[in-house]
């Protein structure tokens, strides 16, 4: 070997990549987009959570408009007494101040009526399941069985709740839990979706909203335990019961 290819060789090695530069600097760059992944992760996570809560912020103003329309009653939970009446229904008229009858608004409606989630379901639960579901024990023990109480009969609205993340997912639902939980539009604490960091966002009656972590969750992790919450489900319980 001349000395020229000597020099030549040397100058080849100084300026290319060993082996071990190469694997460490693929290993950094791995580090550094599994970081950003996650970061970008819970980024979009805080963003649904805040449309989320968005989203109950305005289904609570709806109700309170549908209550002063109808002698201070809410929407029914369900369709029992029909289906115009159930408050995924019967709160269009009144959210963001469209008709129900405007074609043009009807997936927005939709959407304001859902948690973002619903985007990442097939399209068969997108126009079927609810994400976010009513109290059903409000409408427990009430007199007769017709309808509500006024809202003004209800001593504690600050705790007592009215809307809630509610499970859909199918991935989430435990082993032979029926699909029927999910194109539920009410529910109790069971029905619970804690899809927000182990959390869920609550509506209350009162039209305020917080994002919840009551820790009382169910057998395998789904959901709330029955009458273990510090919230109010059954305002016409006894005092100091749910």
């Amino acid at each position: 070997m001349t000395l020229f290819d000597f020099r030549e060789d040397e100058k080849h090695r100084d300026t290319a990549l060993t082996l071990l530069e190469l694997i460490v600097t693929v290993s950094i760059l791995t580090v550094l987009t599994s970081l950003l992944m996650g970061a970008l992760s819970h980024a979009r996570g805080s963003a649904d959570t805040m449309v989320c809560l968005s989203n109950l912020k305005q289904l609570g103003l709806a109700c309170q408009l549908y209550a002063e329309a109808n002698d201070d009653r809410l929407p029914y939970p369900n369709d029992a007494f029909g289906y115009s009446i159930t408050w995924f229904n019967a709160l269009d008229p009144h959210l963001l101040g469209r008709s129900a009858a405007n074609n043009n608004a009807e997936q927005n409606l939709h959407l304001v009526k859902q948690d973002p989630v619903i985007k990442t379901l097939g399209p068969s639960w997108v126009s079927n399941a609810y994400t976010i579901k009513m109290n059903r024990r409000l409408g427990e023990d009430y007199p007769n069985g017709q309808r509500f109480y006024t809202l003004h009969e209800i001593s504690n609205p600050s705790l007592t709740v009215l809307l809630f993340d509610g499970r859909a997912e199918t991935e989430k639902l435990g082993s032979g839990e029926p699909a029927a939980m999910a194109m539920n539009p009410q529910g109790t604490e069971g029905f619970v979706a804690r899809r927000h960091s182990n959390r869920a966002n609550v509506l209350f009656v009162d039209g305020h909203v917080e994002l919840r972590d009551e820790k009382k969750e169910l057998n395998g992790g789904l959901g709330w335990a029955l009458d273990q919450t510090r919230l109010i489900w059954k305002p016409w319980a006894n005092p100091g019961s749910n």
